[in-house]
Parts: structure tokens; sequence; C-alpha cells
């Protein structure tokens, strides 16, 4: 778990359904019609769908694909990994706007939403469970709805383990970032309303989060 072990840590009564949304680069290498082709510094599980924002003529744009295939490589001293991208919709046009070639070094952002829940919460992070092992060091996004609001935070992964006798699942240990999202609907700040009202009560429901 996060943070010093002086921190009080919340239980959830029952465990909350949520996302974790993990945001890796990629140097994208090449594009086609229909794929994608780019390098990045950890592997992706085949099959795996996830949302690729590429740079193209005036803007970005934002695509759902699937990792069609994933090999590593040796690359400069190093290890990296090939990634095939398939996407559902027409690649954007990444051409410089001068109508120059292709440039082979833009910069894309996957990002990879993971179904989990959050077990228990504190002032600077809270405790997960994933069906996937997470690096520490990992930074990412969890998200909590609550009725009809959602609740993010940013955070850090710290530690992953997996649970013994329970498959792939996974505890994941992560702390809070320190920015804090300016409209109020993060974790943390929701926390802080419920004991400023309650008390230090150590098990909650999840709608008590409700700010």
């Amino acid at each position: 778990m996060s943070g010093r072990r002086s921190e009080i840590r919340y239980r959830l009564a029952v465990p909350r359904a949520g996302e974790l949304v993990i945001s890796r680069n990629a140097d994208i290498e090449r594009t086609t019609d229909s794929e994608i082709f780019a390098l990045a510094d950890a592997p992706e599980a085949r099959g795996q769908e996830l949302t690729f924002e590429v740079p193209a003529v005036g803007a970005s744009a934002l695509l759902e694909v699937r990792v069609a295939d994933c090999s590593p490589i040796v690359f400069d001293g190093g290890v990296r990994f090939r990634l095939r991208f398939e996407v559902k919709k027409g690649i954007p046009d990444v051409r410089p706007s001068n109508g120059g070639p292709f440039r082979a070094d833009l910069l894309g952002v996957m990002a990879v939403s993971l179904p989990g829940r959050l077990i228990d919460v504190s002032r600077t992070g809270c405790l997960l469970e994933t069906e996937r092992h997470i690096a520490a060091g990992t930074i990412g996004e969890v998200r909590i709805a609550v009725n009809e609001q959602l609740l993010r935070d940013e955070i850090r992964v710290t530690w992953s383990n997996r649970v013994e006798g329970a498959g792939a699942l996974c505890r994941v240990g992560a702390e809070f970032l320190k920015t804090l999202r300016p409209d109020g609907a993060c974790l943390r700040r929701a926390l802080q309303t419920v004991i400023n009202a309650r008390g230090q009560t150590r098990n909650l429901t999840t709608e008590s989060l409700l700010p």
C-alpha cells in the first residue's frame, strides 16, 4: 500500500467495480490504410483492445485499435517491442502539412482500460484488484462510478502482487499524484468530505464517497 503506514485506510464495505486506465507512449514507425506499426517499451497482449492517439494534420486523432502482433526486438542496445495494431476506422493523415514524406519519429499515446475493483482508499493512495499484473512506476487513472457521478484520480503504481489461489487476480497498491482535478470529482476529495462529515469511520459504503 502506498503512503506511510500511519495513514488511515478506509475499506469499502463492498468493493466497487471500476477501471484503471493506463497510458503509454509509442513511436510510430509507419501506417497502412488499416494498420499502425509502432515501437513501445513494454509488451501488449495480442487481442487487447485499446485507444491510440496519433498526430494528424492540424490536430490529433483518437483511434480504437486491437493488438494484432507483438514481438520483442533489439533496439539501440536494449529490448523494445514492435506492435502491429489493427484499426477499426481509417487512418488519419499523419503526413506533414507541406505534403512531404511520412515522418518516422511521430509519437503516439496508447491507453488501455483494465477492469478493476476499489478495495480501500486513504488520503494518499488506494488499493485495487485487477486481472493483470501492473509494473511499479506505471502512471494511470483510476475511475469509479458512483450513482451517476464519476470519481477519478491520477495514480502511480507502487506495487503489484498476485493473489495466491485466485488465478490471474492481482492486488495493486497505488499512490495518488499531487495534481488534483479542478472539478473536484476525485476519490481523495470525496474521502475528505466523508471524514469531515462522519468522523474517522474505517468502513465506507461506496455511495458515502459522493461529495
